[in-house]
This record gives structure tokens, sequence and C-alpha cells, in this order.
């Protein structure tokens, strides 16, 4: 049921640039990394994405036409009244029930529930990704905050890494 779930949310993400091409796909514990090429108006890039039952997600993006690391999320929770533009939010990492890091990061909100938070550092960032257990988006005012369960997240970057070196395989 879960694999369904994650296959259909994939195919829904797909649906919307006709010319996708999937190039690289892998099954992570409570990921999905899949690599995507092709797309319209979109760089190759390689994503590590996380869904829920009631159609939510949170997409962890390495684009491989200029290195940005990104998260894109839609959280059906949220129902933001802000106008879209950019915001200040705060993400905090987990390990158990501990607090080990905490990181400011400015996003772009879409609609009332999608966010996207570019520019990530990921020598900041992967360590913590990596090695802890939970994110809690912490968001302004009085939006719910949202927690990220990071189980097979080490290996769900390990898969993106997989996922450039078959991308920049097909080059050489």
């Amino acid at each position: 049921m879960k694999r369904l779930f994650t296959s259909a949310a994939l195919l829904f993400f797909l649906s919307t640039a006709c010319s996708a091409e999937i190039f690289f796909k892998r099954n992570e514990k409570l990921w999905t990394v899949y690599g995507v090429q092709n797309e319209v108006n979109k760089n190759p890039a390689c994503i590590a994405q996380q869904s829920w039952k009631d159609g939510s997600s949170i997409q962890l993006i390495k684009d491989l036409s200029d290195g940005e690391l990104y998260i894109a999320m839609i959280n059906n929770e949220w129902q933001i009244t802000d106008p879209p533009g950019k915001y200040n939010m705060q993400v905090t990492v987990y390990t158990r029930e501990e607090v080990t890091s905490t990181f400011t990061f400015e996003y772009t909100l879409i609609p009332k529930n999608h966010i996207v938070i570019r520019g990530i550092f990921e020598k900041d960032f992967i360590p913590n990704f990596v090695s802890a257990s939970k994110l809690r988006f912490i968001m302004p005012g009085s939006i719910p905050n949202a927690d990220i369960n990071l189980q097979g997240s080490k290996a769900a970057i390990e898969s993106i890494i997989d996922c450039a070196k078959k991308y920049k395989k097909s080059f050489i």
C-alpha cells in the first residue's frame, strides 16, 4: 500500500511534465529516490521524496546542472493565507528528542501549502540530515509546524549520489 501511494505521488509529480524521463529509481525506507531529466522548464535532478497519506510530501532535490540543493514541500495541513513570496522559518534537527542543530532558512511560499527552500549549504545541512532522526519545520506566526521522520535518510543521500553518478556517466 505504501509503495503504491509513493508510486502514485511520483506519477502525479511527473504528470505535470509530459516529457519527463526517469533515469534512476530506488526505494530507501520512507524515501523514494529518483532521477529525472528532460522535464519541461526544469534542470535534470536527483530527488529524495517522502510522501504521506494525505498527499503531503517533501523532496530534497539536487539540481544536476547547477549543483544547487533545495527542498520543496507540500503540507496539506497548511492553509497559509499570506500572499506568495519570501518568508523566514527555522528548521530544527533532532537526534532522538535532543536538538542538535537549528537552521534559519528563507522559503518561498508558492500557494497556501507549498514552499521551496533554496540555496541549502550541503556541507552544513547534509551531515545533520543523515545523522538525525527528525527535522522540525518551525513556521512563522500561526502556521502549524511540520515534523519530518528521517529514517533512511543516510541511504537516501547515498542514492542521490548514485543517481548523480549515473547521470554523469551518461555523458562520458
